[in-house]
């Protein structure tokens, strides 16, 4: 047998030490073969076909590196552009044009130039690939030239509108020679990233059509109940015959799970709950019964084109789509009713899912990068912040506010560690907000209401809005200069939290007049309000089903007429229980009955018992389980329904609503005559007042555990005011402090993300210091000093700060005990000493006679110094007199 040739053998090296990002040896593998590559490429006498090929993959090589290491950049341009040239000069080497394009976007992109990114796709698409070449390199032309205007950032464009059209535009194109080749699998796929493009640009108007005409081509509405509209509804990309459904492909698999995911979102958006829950009893079915294989092991589908070449496609990872599963299901769950609610549920254990996966090793196939580890870890981060919210949310929503202020407290300090604080400082702020507004916090709500609404703001390219302090409509903002030169925790642009926190603010605004007794001034602070109410009212319109009814339930409130409040009341009720949110529909039907007070009391009465069932549910608590003898222990709760004694023992609900209700049902059985009903409400009414005095007397951050002072958050939030201004952002105490618990949270999180950093890549362990692996020298870094992220501190530099302010708390607070501890010591034994208790004149005519050695009352009696007694025999008495012996 022959030996290879050495240019073959160099070449085949990159293939064969391959391996996935995750291995030990990952970085090893590329480090020898961009040496075989250079090797090679040092070789005299290489024929035109493998130095381009060895130019190409020293490229490739380059890019699974990283960029960011030391010459890689610049290597991989120069092999990109060494290759291109090759190419250009060869008609036969055509054929690696489409790669190096795709590997020049990547480059292009990672140096901030996604312009440049586009047109070299787009000029590829137009000039080099032809009708004649195999479909996977047509098709993989256009996959790269759609996500690369996908990647785009919105100010990239003269508009965010007219971006997503170039998009849609381009998929339109895949479409249409999908279509005309006949791949319907392919042309299927073109409507699911349609459908996932109009997500994403918030036009959910079209939404809904392109959905109806996906579940039709996908076969999925007639499973669905209640099924989905039969009228079949125009779609750009409806294909000219509906397609069969093609024997169960893995690629049909994915495309349905994705389908539904996003009718789920949607009909959740949208308020129709009917058809959200459809959706999800048909994900969890298909999840069930091991949709997840169709995404393969590493989230890769290969596709049959009917012979040659296979399609490979890159979807969503599937550790991913597990975890979106729990997401999307909790945000389904909109009703916070019950013993155990379902959104509580879903949050939790996703919450608990994540945090087992981040630290699993993540399957990836050879050709993969760190920075493919990295998006996956960070996509499961994400969720988990957003699951967290969830988490928030239920928890206010049923006056769980120990829960809710733990899982804020947890969310704070999981965006910080990873760095996604500023995506979610909008959000967080408004549940701060919301909180503050239940405790009937006033002055914290508005502020966190404005902060909310700030973050929020639309941004333009020339232009940035800030608040004032002094405006009468806190969602209203003024120019600044400054625009460009925006911070990283500037939050970022949302409309449906810019929104939410400005009807906030409205309802705070209109609760502070009721507070107002004269009837004549209370109008006339309304009518104030009437004007940017029903602005914000019609802009809840537009932003999906709950802020519809909370744009209704204003209106209402702000409406002149009878006619009309009733009429957008009875809207709102329609809203709210179309979209299953219980919680909104008892504050609904407690306004509708004191509608009817006056005019029918037993249709009232009616309204209000409902209106109380569903109160009393938002605080109803599991079962106790009683452990029956030889158990093996209790089950183990996960973060998001582990609940506080505290909270158990409540178990109230919405105290402030329940007492209104019960106020007007005492009216009521009083006009009734119902003695024995009017004792049994004023009983409860008794209770249910003392709850509410509990609550107003209660502060932000009193978690039943020991408290640690997070120095680091709150000198963030000094920070951040000191930059925007003292009427921007509420008082330090706008952080909740954490408890001991939630400490060793932060430290246990910290501890994860670098066992996560760690295992990607075992070489990567040696001492930055020395260089020596496994090295156990601790230095002592300032931590003013750390610029591993920029802005904030590292993980590690975050814990060991809140463990030295907590170390010189403690030192302060042991020094105070010694001292108090010495004052109370010497009040002891003033008091208990009995002589000291005559009056001065008596105990200084004993101490003159009895010549005492107690030193604070001789020293204050001049009668004893009247005289010296000196024993000039003795020297030890001399010296203690101040005389010199000798």
């Amino acid at each position: 047998m022959a030996p290879l040739p050495p240019e073959i053998l160099l070449l085949s090296l990159s293939t064969l030490l391959a391996h996935p990002p995750t291995h030990k040896h990952h970085t090893r593998s590329l480090f020898v073969a961009q040496l075989a590559l250079r090797k090679c490429l040092s070789l005299p006498g290489l024929d035109s076909n493998t130095e381009c090929r060895a130019w190409t993959e020293l490229a490739e090589v380059g890019l699974r590196t990283g960029l960011n290491e030391p010459g890689v950049e610049s290597e991989v341009e120069r092999a990109i552009t060494k290759a291109l040239v090759i190419a250009k000069k060869h008609p036969s080497l055509r054929v690696y044009k489409t790669q190096l394009t795709h590997l020049s976007s990547k480059l292009a992109l990672h140096k901030n130039n996604p312009r440049f990114a586009q047109n070299a796709l787009k000029k590829h698409l137009t000039n080099s690939v032809l009708p004649s070449d195999p479909p996977h390199v047509q098709y993989s032309a256009h996959l790269a030239y759609i996500t690369s205007l996908s990647t785009i950032p919105d100010t990239d464009h003269h508009s965010a509108s007219s971006g997503h059209l170039w998009v849609l535009t381009a998929i339109r194109e895949f479409h249409q020679l999908a279509a005309d080749n006949g791949h319907l699998q392919v042309a299927l796929l073109a409507t699911v990233l349609e459908l996932r493009e109009l997500v994403q640009a918030g036009l959910w108007s079209k939404v809904g059509l392109s959905l109806t005409s996906i579940e039709e081509q996908l076969s999925i509405s007639s499973d669905l109940e209640p099924a989905a509209p039969s009228a079949p509804v125009p779609s750009a990309f409806k294909l000219a015959e509906k397609p069969k459904l093609l024997g169960g492909t893995d690629l049909e698999k994915v495309l349905i799970v994705q389908a539904l995911m996003i009718g789920v979102i949607y009909h959740t958006y949208t308020g129709d709950n009917a058809n959200a829950q459809s959706r999800m009893k048909k994900l969890h079915d298909l999840l069930d019964n091991g949709a997840l294989d169709a995404f393969g092991k590493f989230g890769v589908v290969e596709l049959d084109l009917g012979g040659g070449t296979p399609l490979l496609i890159q979807v969503t990872h599937p550790k991913v789509i597990f975890g979106l599963g729990f997401l999307v299901s909790a945000v389904a769950k909109r009703d916070p009713v019950g013993r155990k609610p379902k959104r509580r549920v879903f949050a939790g254990e996703g919450v608990a899912l994540v945090d087992r996966e981040v630290k699993k090793e993540v399957p990836l196939p050879l050709w993969a990068s760190s920075a493919d580890v990295h998006e996956i870890q960070l996509r499961m981060q994400k969720m988990k912040a957003d699951m967290l919210c969830e988490l928030i949310g239920v928890a206010i929503t049923r006056s769980e506010f120990d829960d809710a202020e733990r899982s804020l407290a947890q969310i704070i300090a999981h965006t910080r560690t990873y760095g996604l604080f500023s995506a979610y400082s909008a959000r967080i702020t408004l549940h701060q907000a919301h909180l503050a507004h239940a405790l009937a916090q006033t002055d914290r709500a508005w502020k966190c209401y404005q902060v909310a609404a700030f973050l929020s703001r639309k941004r333009t390219p020339s232009t940035s809005t800030a608040l004032t302090a002094n405006t009468t409509h806190p969602s209203r903002s003024t120019p600044n200069a400054n625009a460009n030169n925006e911070d990283e925790d500037d939050g970022c642009e949302d409309d449906w939290v810019n929104v939410s926190a400005r009807a906030g603010d409205m309802w705070l605004r209109i609760g502070v007049l009721s507070a107002i007794e004269d009837e004549e001034e209370r109008e006339e602070a309304l009518e104030v309000l009437r004007i940017p109410g029903m602005e914000i009212a019609k802009e809840c319109e537009g932003l999906g089903g709950t802020l519809k009814t909370v744009g209704a339930v204003l209106t209402a409130c702000l409406a002149k007429e009878f006619l009309v409040t009733k009429t957008h009341l009875r809207a709102a009720l329609q809203l709210t229980s179309a979209a299953g949110d219980n919680h909104m529909r008892a504050l609904i039907l407690s306004l509708i009955a004191e509608q009817y007070l006056h005019t029918s009391t037993e249709h009232a009465e009616t309204i209000l018992n409902t209106a109380e069932q569903i109160a009393a549910g938002l605080g109803a608590q599991p079962k106790p389980t009683n452990d029956a003898p030889g158990a093996k222990g209790k089950a183990k709760e996960s973060p998001g329904t582990a609940e506080s004694k505290a909270t158990q023992a409540n178990g109230v609900g919405n105290a402030y609503l329940r007492l209104w209700i019960g106020q007007r049902s005492l009216e009521l059985k009083r006009r009734a005559g119902d003695e024995k009903g009017v004792a049994k409400q004023i009983v409860m009414n008794e209770k249910l007042s003392q709850e509410v005095k509990a609550l107003e007397k209660r502060k932000l951050g009193q978690i039943p555990s020991p408290k640690i002072t997070t120095t680091c958050l709150v000198t963030d939030a000094r920070q951040w005011q000191s930059n925007r201004g003292p009427s921007l952002f509420p008082t330090p105490t706008f952080i909740p402090p954490f408890s001991q618990a939630q400490y060793l949270y932060v430290l246990k999180r910290i501890q994860g993300y670098f066992t996560v950093i760690f295992s990607q890549n075992p070489i990567m362990l040696a001492c930055r210091s020395c260089g020596v692996e496994d090295c156990l020298d601790l230095r002592d870094v300032p931590v003013g000093q750390c610029k591993l992220r920029k802005g904030s501190k590292c993980g590690s530099c975050f814990a060991i700060e809140l463990l030295d302010a907590e170390i010189e708390a403690a030192k302060e607070t042991l020094a105070c005990l010694f001292k108090k501890h010495f004052t109370l010591k010497a009040e002891r034994n003033h008091e208990h000493d009995s002589f000291s208790r005559l009056p001065p004149e008596i105990i200084s005519r004993v101490f003159v006679s009895c010549r005492p050695e107690e030193p604070y009352i001789s020293r204050s009696t001049p009668q004893l110094w009247t005289y010296v007694n000196i024993n000039i025999d003795d020297p030890a008495s001399l010296e203690s007199n101040g005389f010199q012996n000798g």
